[in-house]
């Protein structure tokens, strides 16, 4: 996601780098940084939904389901002695 979010900026950065060549002064480079930079962050995106949200996800399910199927348990309340 870091190289994605760097290939996005380097435009803003350093426009020197990209002449505009265009006839409505738009580059080529500029666009292909722009879509391989949505690309690497889709991918990067991607990668820690199924590596760390899902796996969390499935977990919680899981430990909701086996606590007795939504009951709360509740601790004792303390009995006052009468005097």
């Amino acid at each position: 996601m870091a190289m994605g979010s760097a290939m996005g900026l380097l435009p803003h950065v350093f426009p020197s780098w990209i002449a505009p060549n265009g006839d409505d002064a738009s580059s080529a480079r500029v666009i292909w940084l722009y879509v391989m930079a949505t690309t690497q962050v889709a991918v990067g995106l991607g990668f820690m939904i199924q590596a760390h949200v899902i796996p969390f996800a499935a977990r919680l399910m899981s430990a909701d389901a086996a606590a007795g199927a939504g009951s709360l348990a509740l601790p004792k309340a303390p009995v006052a002695s009468g005097r």
